[in-house]
Order: structure tokens, then sequence, then C-alpha cells
């Protein structure tokens, strides 16, 4: 979370540390203020939209529920009713969204993935359970590392990990999927540079959705600290731009390849 400003990035890393040494903070830190803005945002009115795609696209509502069971309990989420017949994650359905987007691009069998900015790891627990993945490569600040690593134990992660900042990694590493929502681009130009380098531009596809890089962003004060998507696009091979669906902010979007 480089975007941050100085006192809001140290209450989100303090939170982070704390859940992940503390019982008691991690059994509510997804409904805490230092965290709910950041990434525990998603309301009731996009998690209707949201189900409504995964239930159009052939998933029923059983199959809902078991693959997200562990986001519904762990960390305290705030649960909404989205015309389930019984409150859920709004967050949680997201990542099934993005899960979904990412097996009609490439299939089931996502090989070595790498995400950008992990959160928790829901996307990954998500993944997991809905497709079968080689290797996970989490890469996030430090505080957010440990509160990582503890969240994916005790959701039984059952996929051969490993946990880095994005300094700590040597060289490039390369996977077939690499995946983003949001932090990516949210990163200051230096870091999105490096994660280019080092991850992006090796990686045989990719799902990152975007909130900088267009005109008119929530970020668009700070414009000139953000690669532009159409730089990013010539950079990354075979790289396309779609609308983010449904589209949380106007001018959001998903680059994959």
């Amino acid at each position: 979370m480089e975007w941050l400003a100085g006192d809001a990035r140290a209450s989100y890393a303090d939170l982070c540390l704390k859940a992940a040494l503390e019982t008691a903070t991690f059994e509510s830190f997804r409904r805490h203020a230092s965290y709910t803005p950041i990434l525990e945002h998603v309301n009731a009115e996009t998690g209707r939209q949201y189900l409504k795609i995964i239930l159009d696209g052939g998933y029923s509502l059983d199959e809902v529920l078991e693959i997200i069971e562990p986001l519904q309990r762990l960390g305290g989420p705030i649960l909404y009713d989205v015309g389930a017949g019984r409150p859920l994650s709004a967050t949680a359905l997201r990542y099934l969204k993005v899960g979904i987007d990412i097996i009609a691009q490439l299939g089931k069998n996502l090989g070595n993935v790498i995400e950008i900015g992990c959160g928790y790891g829901g996307q990954a627990i998500i993944l997991s359970r809905i497709c079968s993945i080689q290797h996970y490569t989490f890469l996030d600040m430090w505080q957010a590392n440990l509160l990582i690593q503890r969240f994916i134990e005790e959701s039984n992660f059952h996929v051969d990990y490993d946990i880095k900042t994005i300094r700590q990694s040597p060289g490039s590493l390369s996977a077939d999927l690499i995946v983003s929502n949001y932090a990516f681009s949210e990163l200051d130009m230096q870091l999105q540079s490096l994660c280019l380098k080092k991850f992006i531009l090796s990686s045989k596809h990719g799902y990152l959705t975007m909130n900088t890089g267009l005109d008119g962003t929530a970020f668009n004060a700070q414009a000139a600290r953000h690669i532009a998507s159409d730089v990013l696009v010539s950079l990354i091979p075979n790289a396309q731009l779609a609308p983010e669906v449904p589209r949380t902010s106007p001018s959001n979007y998903i680059i994959y390849w």
C-alpha cells in the first residue's frame, strides 16, 4: 500500500502486524477502521452484482457458499444482505468473480501464480478452491505478509507457497499467471517499474485490476506517480484493456494477457 499517506500507511501496517500476532485482533481485523477502507470496502449493492454474475455463470448458491466459506468466518468480516437468503462477504464474492474471469481466460490449471498486493490472502484462497495451482507466490509489505501467513494457514490453504516483499525477491520471477487487485496500480511509478522488470514482463499471463493510469481516476491528482495505461499495454506483450465488470469506479479497468 505504497500509495497511502504516511499516517494511514502506518496505521494499516500496524494493524496487519497486530492481527498477525494477537488472536483478539485477528478475529475482527476485517471490520477495523484502519482496514475496511483499504481491503473490505465492497458494499452490498456491488456484492449483489457480483453474486448475479456468479450465479448467471452456472454456479449454484450452495457451491458459492462452499467456495467462500473461509472468508465468511476468518477475520470477522462485515456480512451483507446480497439476496442470497443469508448474509455474505461482498469482498469474498469479488474474489470469486475475479476467479471466474481468470478461468474464462486460462482454464482451471493455473500452474505457478504470483500475486502483487495480497491483503490477507483472500484471492489466493478462492483461486485454490476453484482451480489447480502448482505454486503461489505472495508479494506484499512485510507486516501484511505475516498476516497473510496466519490467515491462509487458518483457512487450510493447501497449495505450496512462499511469501516475499517486492524488493526481497532476488533477480526476476516468472509465473504462468500474475494477479493484482488494484495493488499494482496503486504503487508509485518506481515500484511499478520494478514489478514490471522482476515479475510482470516475464510472466506468461496476467490479470491486473487497475484504478490508475487513465485520466479521471480516483488517483488522478497523483497521475504523475503512476505509469499510464497505454504505456503499460505497450510494454506488456499481448496485453489488452477491458472494462471492469461491474465497474466499481468510472475509470477502473482490467489489463490482461
